[in-house]
């Protein structure tokens, strides 16, 4: 009878533990997202290695992504599959991840061949021009250029970043003097005390220790 009671409590575990895993999965996520609805970036995931990868249109509940890094997730289905012309619409959950490895692209190429024009300063009582916000800046991220124009003067520099960190360093101005040097001055300024950027669809976001600074738009 023992022996017998021994074999049922096994047997249930096992039970137990096929049911468990039927609602899991391993999947891979790409180190980087990709454009899925106009300018709205959405994740890519995928089972097996040789697979295509899918595009997800949702968020995994509970991992917190950063592009930059490729993942091995382990994952419950929250929600069941509605897949349409490519794009994959399981809900996921995070149960753990498996692996996060670093790869060598780096998310800051997308701002990359653009004119950003400035739209917003934070932190300053100065109210903008129209005048003022004809002030841009290009970024040549592989390169680790900066280059733009302020209200009269342009100026060069040099550029840093890794993942969402991004720093600007020995900014030079010509020295031409006119109205609008004030705001150049406190641009320049913002510009070396930047640490972080945050982008979201055409709104780029400078930030220095939490704090917003800058915003600008791509044009």
């Amino acid at each position: 009878m023992t022996n017998y009671k021994l074999l049922c409590c096994f047997l249930l575990l096992i039970l137990f533990q096929l049911c468990e895993a039927a609602g899991r999965k391993k999947i891979y996520v790409s180190d980087h997202k990709i454009a899925c609805a106009g300018t709205f970036e959405c994740m890519q995931i995928k089972e097996k290695v040789k697979k295509n990868w899918q595009v997800t249109t949702d968020t995994i509940i509970g991992f917190n992504y950063q592009e930059g890094y490729a993942y091995r997730l382990l994952v419950e289905i929250a929600e069941p599959k509605n897949t349409y012309a490519g794009i994959l619409n399981d809900k996921y959950k995070l149960v753990k991840i498996i692996s996060k490895t670093k790869t060598n692209y780096n998310p800051a190429e997308k701002l990359e061949n653009k004119t950003w024009h400035l739209k917003a300063l934070t932190g300053e009582k100065v109210i903008l021009s129209e005048k003022d916000t004809a002030i841009f800046i290009r970024l040549n991220v592989k390169g680790g250029k900066l280059s733009g124009r302020g209200v009269c003067n342009s100026f060069v520099g040099n550029l840093k970043s890794d993942g969402h960190s991004i720093s600007f360093e020995n900014l030079a101005f010509t020295k031409m003097f006119c109205e609008g040097i004030t705001i150049e001055k406190i641009l320049s300024g913002y510009l070396t005390a930047v640490k972080t950027y945050q982008l979201s669809e055409n709104k780029l976001t400078f930030f220095c220790n939490g704090t917003r600074k800058m915003v600008f738009t791509a044009e």
